[in-house]
């Protein structure tokens, strides 16, 4: 290919249809049709192939491989069947460019090629990297080191995401030592040419904040540096939606400021709840229970211990059911209100998620009226029907006559408000702080 990259030269050779071999037709998932171009220069940067503003393939001869180039603006990728490996740029310049070839090898070097013509760092403020592949994983530890680095670098603050990937020692080095913050994640079947031990070792030796960690899928590392990582004092976020290994209680004592866990509620019911240490102050769990009958005593029991803990500022109580929609006993809503006043530094309670069948809106006079005296509590987020909140919205109107810190939300941050006496009393309580701060 020549080496010309002057943008007034033309980029693409088009394939005629006729003359292209099996290995050059592009299999779009449901039969998507699209062109099959070679590269007669290198593109100036990847903003480039985004302005063709359309599906094609692009044919590199010396790695033999096909790149399915999926632009800003389409959703198309190519057929499940097709072992290709995926790199997605998730920011306002979206583009998806999915690899595929006879050798890893060959993918391996078409992805470092396209990763080097990254020249221009994203606008979006949380911007995503992917490197994702459906069949059981990529070995890529084939792509060169200064390629990641040279992705890490472009864009510090952006999130990683690995999919169904094989890393190297190396790599996962290069992941862990950087001068900055990380936010990685794993999901699928992720795993690292040592069990993690690299990984845990530059973690172990950080002296400043690592970032975020999220593990989503079977846990990349052996249970021995797994208990290392959860003695590392560096990691800010730690998410666990482990689904192929059952960590117990282990993960609680992840020295982390906030982490994020799921938990069957089997459990929480065989335990004694009472000697149970979390070290977070940010706590997110997910409860998943199997069957459609609330498990009361275990959840009143793991409520009870989270205030007697009492240092938490953020709760956020999440429950998945398989079917049916469930309703909270009672005396379950009375236990998380004494949760909420004996966390006295509490200011964030989320309770949201449309997704988690678990029907707050019967016991929403019992939490606004518990919490109401909570000099802290500044944030309340819940996804009920206007309904919930009583006749002419009185239980939210007692709320925030009572305390004017407070605003109730959905889960997409959204205030419940009638639209006037709320929308007033939400004003005069900002009015009040802004006094106060002035005062």
């Amino acid at each position: 290919m020549p080496n010309d990259s002057s943008q007034d030269s033309p980029l693409l050779e088009l394939i005629p249809t006729d003359l292209r071999t099996p290995a050059q037709v592009p299999r779009w998932y449901k039969g998507k049709k699209s062109d099959t171009y070679k590269l007669l220069r290198d593109p100036m940067d990847l903003g480039e192939l985004n302005s063709f503003g359309k599906l094609m393939a692009i044919w590199r001869e010396e790695n033999e491989t096909l790149t399915y180039v999926t632009p800003r603006g389409f959703c198309h990728y190519p057929d499940v069947k097709e072992r290709v490996l995926s790199l997605v740029y998730q920011e306002n310049d979206a583009l998806v460019l999915s690899i595929g070839g006879k050798t890893a090898r060959g993918i391996a070097q078409t992805l470092a090629y396209f990763m080097s013509l990254e020249k221009k760092k994203p606008t979006q403020e949380k911007s995503r990297l992917l490197f994702k592949i459906f069949k059981p994983y990529f070995n890529f530890s084939l792509v060169p080191t200064h390629s990641l680095t040279q992705a890490i670098e472009m864009a510090p603050s952006r999130i990683l995401n690995f999919q169904n990937i094989y890393l190297s020692a190396e790599q996962s080095i290069v992941l862990t030592t950087r001068p900055h913050s990380m936010h990685l994640q794993f999901e699928g079947t992720c795993r690292f040419a040592d069990d993690g031990k690299a990984f845990v070792d530059a973690l172990e030796a950080r002296s400043f904040s690592f970032g975020s960690l999220a593990l989503r899928g079977t846990v990349p590392f052996h249970n021995i540096h797994l208990k290392r990582l959860f003695q590392v004092s560096t990691i800010d976020h730690l998410d666990l939606r482990c689904v192929t290994i059952d960590l117990g209680f282990l993960p609680f004592a992840a020295r982390v400021n906030h982490l994020e866990y799921r938990i069957a509620s089997s459990l929480l019911l065989k335990a004694d709840l009472r000697p149970l240490k979390i070290a977070a102050n940010k706590l997110t769990i997910v409860i998943c229970h199997e069957t459609n009958t609330f498990p009361s005593k275990p959840i009143a029991a793991f409520l009870r211990r989270l205030g007697d803990l009492g240092h938490f500022v953020e709760l956020r109580i999440k429950f998945q059911f398989n079917d049916s929609t469930v309703d909270i006993p009672d005396y379950v809503a009375h236990e998380l209100v004494l949760t909420v006043l004996a966390n006295r530094k509490l200011r964030i309670l989320d309770l949201s998620g449309r997704d988690n069948r678990l029907n707050w809106g019967p016991r929403m006079k019992i939490l606004l009226n518990g919490v109401k005296t909570h000099k802290e509590l500044c944030t309340i987020k819940v996804d009920v029907r206007e309904g919930a909140f009583g006749k002419n919205y009185v239980y939210l109107r007692k709320l925030l006559n009572n305390n004017r810190n407070i605003t109730v939300t959905d889960g997409e941050d959204k205030l419940y408000s009638n639209g006037t006496s709320i929308d007033e009393l939400y004003s005069l309580n900002v009015l009040s702080k802004l006094c106060g701060m002035h005062g």
